[in-house]
């Protein structure tokens, strides 16, 4: 539910008469067309029962299990366990079409060999808590957003947990990394639980996550036209920016302007690009 419709939802609850309710409605499809572009409203949040295990005292391949990791060949290129099968697959079919019209296949093979002769290596926990959200982790995506995933041997005491319960877990630290956690929730959920605010950086999340997953973010979330609106006005704000920069090096080298006002009006330019 977006941030305007509850908020209307809330208003609607309080009245029973339907004269009333129809101003507010009225009212609604007004701030509605006001806030078209504005993202905190129009961005689709949820509670996503957010579940936390702590595995610092847990003893991997006793307690649990780690169930991703990836494949790498020569050139560094990495591979999941179903790419690597699929890739391998696929090589086979090409392989026999080749051969059946007599034709080199030295190079495939040597991919093909590569592929089955590489190591596998488990994802790396970089921290002791691990979470899910609502009882389940979408293994595939958790992946694809660079989530390792670890599966529970044993029930665990003092908790609810069971064997067979699946968490995921960060790979990474010294950075900011919460734009994988909104992603993952708008591509599983359609909707974000507490991250709504790391929208505001666009280009810092796409630098996480990479600019096609965050193009589905945005769908999923129903926000792609207010990124698009922020991203041209920020664009645009720093082209008058760079004009005015440039406006100012002129005045002060043909000494229209000292050295520090020159620095000052830099600073001033630079704040009101910034608004």
């Amino acid at each position: 539910m977006r941030e305007l419709d509850r908020i209307f939802a809330d208003v609607l609850a309080l009245t029973k008469k339907e004269v009333v309710q129809k101003a507010i409605l009225d009212i609604q499809a007004i701030v509605e067309e006001e806030n078209r572009f504005n993202l905190q409203a129009q961005i689709k949040l949820g509670q996503l029962d957010e579940e936390e295990l702590e595995v610092g005292e847990l003893e991997c391949w006793e307690d649990y299990e780690i169930i991703t990791g990836s494949y790498t060949v020569e050139d560094g290129e990495e591979f999941t366990s179903d790419e690597r099968d699929e890739r391998m697959e696929e090589l086979r079919k090409q392989i026999d079409k080749l051969e059946e019209k007599e034709k080199d296949t030295a190079e495939l093979e040597a991919e093909l060999e590569q592929l089955e002769d590489a190591e596998f290596e488990y994802d790396e926990i970089y921290w002791n808590t691990v979470f899910r959200y609502r009882g389940k982790v979408n293994v595939e995506l958790a992946q694809r957003l660079d989530f390792g995933v670890l599966e529970l041997m044993r029930p665990i005491p003092g908790t609810d947990y069971d064997e067979g319960d699946q968490f995921m877990f960060l790979q990474g630290c010294g950075m900011d990394l919460s734009p994988k956690y909104a992603a993952y929730q708008a591509l599983e959920f359609g909707c974000v639980d507490g991250f709504a605010h790391k929208f505001r950086e666009p280009g810092y999340f796409k630098s996480v996550v990479g600019e096609e997953i965050f193009g589905e973010v945005c769908e999923a979330l129903g926000i792609t036209e207010c990124i698009e609106t922020a991203e041209e006005d920020a664009k645009r704000r720093m082209e008058e920016f760079d004009d005015q920069i440039k406006a100012i090096g002129e005045a002060r080298d043909s000494g229209k302007m000292d050295q520090t006002l020159a620095g000052v009006a830099a600073m001033m330019a630079f704040a009101k690009s910034q608004e």
